[in-house]
């Protein structure tokens, strides 16, 4: 892992997948050259197939150890379309006798669902598919055999691959989300704004390379954990999730940083207009409907700390750092401040 990202599952999947598959060639290549006899068609023809499926492996193999797990995918779904559509064709040339070659399409389907989109699987499936129906009724032996159960084998076997590719992605997408997102608030969390953050400093030298952030505390908020009780400093963190969310810009970031502390960043700005900004939440939290309503959330202030990039910090840590003294000074001032430093 990097920068304390998720592994694309795709890398766990293939490191599994690709020395299996290397050592299955293996073993089909000597059963091949044990059973065929020496200068046979199919002899040659498969060594050659596998030859080529073995290159496309270790290829894959050696990507995916380098992280380059989209190219990787591409080339072992090569390997399983290589396999089957190979195999069919060379049994062609001598006449279908049984459906078995036929089965190896479903190989490819199983790949994709595991490595690709589930449009790009579904397309996949019914391509093959189609080509299928071809190839059973170009060939009498087939249609005098029980095709209609064979068809419907792959169908299914289909069907459940892309079924599972969805499941799959919806259950990686949750879980992707409750890594990066804050049960109690619905925001975005302490992980996800530290890599946001460093990812915004390493492109520093893009079209906005000013931005700020905002350290902010709720002000007395263990008395209302003292005086009313956890669930009423809980729905208090909640309305400050939805009163943060609303009086930001569609392209600034809301996280809560931990327990009563939120952060922001403030994209596309300077140092006056981030203390402009932070001082009209400062005032309009005052008065915002959410709290006027609750008669336990009239005297809800707020203190903050905030810190410009590169003015004030070049890396993320200096930058929060900065930012974390000024809400400490703004504490120390009496609270209900907002605290930048020149």
């Amino acid at each position: 892992m990097k920068n304390g990202e998720l592994e694309d599952l795709r890398g766990i999947y293939l490191r599994w997948i690709l020395p299996f598959v290397l050592g299955l060639l293996s073993i089909s290549l000597v059963l091949l050259l044990l059973v065929t006899p020496p200068g046979a068609y199919e002899r040659q023809a498969y060594t050659f197939l596998i030859g080529v499926m073995a290159i496309f492996s270790v290829f894959a193999y050696y990507f995916n150890k380098k992280g380059k797990y989209n190219f990787s995918s591409v080339l072992t779904l090569l390997i399983a379309l290589i396999g089957a559509w190979g195999s069919i064709i060379i049994d062609f040339q001598d006449g279908f006798q049984s459906f078995f070659p036929l089965v190896y399409l479903t190989v490819p389907i199983a790949f994709s669902s595991l490595l690709f989109p589930v449009i790009f699987t579904v397309v996949l499936s019914a391509t093959q598919f189609i080509v299928l129906i071809i190839v059973v009724f170009s060939s009498p032996q087939l249609l005098a055999n029980d095709w209609e159960s064979f068809l419907a084998y792959v169908l299914i076997v289909s069907v459940l691959s892309i079924v599972a590719n969805y499941i799959i992605r919806l259950q990686l997408k949750q879980f992707k989300e409750s890594a990066i997102t804050d049960h109690l608030t619905g925001l975005f969390n302490r992980r996800y704004f530290e890599e946001t953050l460093a990812s915004k400093i390493r492109r520093k030298t893009l079209k906005d390379p000013n931005f700020g952030v905002v350290l902010i505390d709720i002000d007395r908020f263990k008395s209302y954990n003292d005086n009313y009780g956890h669930n009423t400093g809980d729905l208090l963190l909640a309305l400050m999730g939805q009163f943060l969310l609303e009086n930001v810009g569609l392209h600034d970031i809301v996280c809560r940083y931990g327990g009563d502390e939120f952060v922001l960043l403030i994209t596309n700005t300077t140092l006056e207009k981030l203390y402009e900004f932070a001082e009209r939440l400062r005032v309009t939290i005052k008065s915002d409907g959410r709290t006027q309503l609750d008669p336990r959330f009239n005297q809800v202030t707020l203190s903050m700390g905030l810190a410009m990039f590169p003015q004030q910090g070049e890396s993320s840590d200096a930058l929060m750092a900065q930012a974390d003294k000024n809400l400490l000074k703004a504490k120390e001032l009496g609270k209900d401040k907002v605290v930048i430093s020149d």
